[in-house]
């Protein structure tokens, strides 16, 4: 048998004996999934949700509404102003005490992304980050 061919077929052993083992510890992380704690309905949620300690954030195109996570109670509520640049919210995250959340002019063209960050308390929006 050829030194290549050996080589080879010991390289192939080895990748599919590696991705065997991936794929094994995949399939038990799936098998232990995820349990629903409780559901809350939150007309705003069109777009995304965005959590922390004590809230959930229902995000829509143009609104945000912040609620008590332990009993789904509205605290509070945003909304862009009509002559706001804010057309398409579509994402969101908490990062120390404020919510970013991926924007986008859609369906306008060209697209212009930003990220616009707002307070997690108060929902004042705070600052809008534009892409070079």
């Amino acid at each position: 048998m050829p030194v290549f061919h050996r080589y080879s077929t010991s390289l192939c052993l080895l990748f599919s004996v590696l991705l065997n083992s991936i794929a094994s510890t995949q399939a038990e992380e799936k098998q232990a999934g995820f349990r629903e704690l409780k559901r809350f309905p939150a007309k705003e949620a069109h777009q995304a949700v965005a959590v922390d300690e004590d809230s959930f954030y229902a995000i829509a195109s143009r609104g945000i509404a912040r609620y008590q996570k332990s009993d789904g109670t509205l605290l509070k509520t945003w909304t862009g102003p009509k002559d706001s640049h804010i057309r398409h919210l579509n994402s969101g995250v908490i990062i120390d005490g404020e919510l970013y959340c991926a924007h986008s002019n859609w369906p306008a063209a060209p697209l212009k992304n930003t990220v616009e960050i707002f307070d997690a308390k108060t929902l004042k929006h705070l600052e809008t980050l534009k892409f070079p």
